[in-house]
Order: C-alpha cells, then structure tokens, then sequence
C-alpha cells in the first residue's frame, strides 16, 4: 500500500499506530464533507444573487420641511435595487419607501441624500441616483384688500348697491417671486345675488397684471363675507 503524504506527519509526531488508522480513515470523508459545504454555500450565493429586485421611478418624499419654506423645484424619481436576505423573502418584500431629510435645511438650493425604508427583509444593493437636488424658498406673507367684482363683468348697478366686506383684508402668503406677481385681490359674486338685504360668502383669488389668476399663493381666509345693502342716496339740503 503506498504511503500517503499525512502519514507521514502523524509519523514523525509519535501518534500511536491505532489511531494513526482511525485518523487515516476519516480524512477523506472530511474533505468530501468540506467540499459539499463549499458547494453548497456557493448555490445558495448564486440563487440568492438571481433574485435581484429592481423598483424604478420610486417617489421621492420630503420630510421634515420646515413650515416656513416651501419646495419650488421638481423632485425626481429614484431607481431602488435590493436582494432579499432569503430566496423564500423575494415574494414578501414591499415596495420601498425613498425620502430625503430637509431637518434643518434653510433656504436656497441643496443636494440631499435619499434614504430608503420599509425593506427589513432585503438588503439595498442600488439606489440611482443616490442624491438628488431641491430648491427651497422661505414663505412670506402680506396683507391685501378685498376688492368686489360681479360675473359677468361690465354689469352696472347706477350705484344702487353697497358692498360691505368682512373682512376686509385678507392674508397672502407665497414666495417673493409669487407675491411681487399679485396685483390684487378679488372676491367675484354673480349677478343672480345682487338682492339688496342678503348676504353671501364669496371665495377670493389673486389676480396679475394681465388679469389672471394665481393658484401658486395661498389666501387666507379663503372665502370673505359679502354683505349688499341699498346706496343711502343723500338728502337735497333744503333751498
């Protein structure tokens, strides 16, 4: 029988002959052993690695935006990669959820990190791109008077009517951009109310110098009160 190379160890450390034998006799079923473990391992790797899940255009939210600012650029869409941490998990692994952190971010343009949540069963191999740009812009406010116009426009009432508003001012609130676009403040009522004696709630809408509307600024209150009343014509002073 020839003599294999570990025999030859055991040999020269004294190891008794019985359990040179014995020794002799397992190392092949421990190699085989090793090697199916390898084998195994590199399997499970493989199909693992197979069962990459890719979720494009994931909308970007914006958190924590400080009630002072507001957001005046677009956001894009993310492309989130992730690999389930068990082949069993591929088919139980909600959409994830991708946000950016504003906590603290002031005006003007910044390039934030995107955060991915909602995946505790995978693990986040990509996500495209990993930062993306925001423009922010802080929030003024200014007060602008309430002026009446009937629908259709151009109807005349030969003074007949009084329009009392309440209140008669109203709160705009906007970036500068938006509020140095306002030229003013309209509370629009239909001819069909024109009854003197009766009330009415109107909404308001910002106008520019052009004449049309302003959907970017927010009003506050929304809707005014519009009170119609008869012109007190004044009494001739006696001759």
């Amino acid at each position: 029988m020839k003599e294999v190379p570990w025999r030859r160890i055991f040999v020269a450390t004294k190891i008794p002959s019985s359990k040179l034998e014995a020794i002799s006799s397992r190392l092949p079923r421990a190699a085989i052993a090793l090697g199916m473990a390898i084998l195994l391992w590199l399997y499970v790797t493989s199909t693992i690695d197979t069962q990459r899940i890719l979720y494009p255009a994931v909308e970007v939210e914006l958190r924590n935006l400080p009630p002072d600012m507001v957001l005046v650029s677009r956001v894009p869409t993310v492309t989130v990669t992730i690999q389930p941490l068990s082949p069993v998990l591929g088919g139980q692994i909600d959409r994830p959820r991708a946000y950016v952190d504003l906590s603290g971010v002031g005006p003007g343009v910044h390039t934030l990190p995107v955060q991915i949540e909602g995946l505790p069963g995978a693990q986040i191999v990509d996500v495209s791109p990993r930062r993306v740009r925001v423009i922010l812009r802080k929030i003024l406010s200014r007060k602008y008077p309430v002026q009446v116009q009937m629908s259709p426009q151009g109807i005349n009432t030969n003074g007949k009517l009084k329009f009392t508003v309440e209140p008669k001012e109203v709160t705009v609130s906007g970036t500068m951009n938006q509020l140095s676009r306002v030229q003013k403040i309209v509370a629009n009522i239909n001819q069909q109310t024109l009854k003197p004696g009766t009330e009415i709630a109107a909404e308001v809408q910002a106008y520019d110098e052009n004449n049309r509307v302003i959907d970017s600024v927010t009003i506050d209150p929304q809707q005014v009160k519009i009170r119609i009343t008869p012109q007190e014509t004044p009494t001739p002073s006696p001759s």
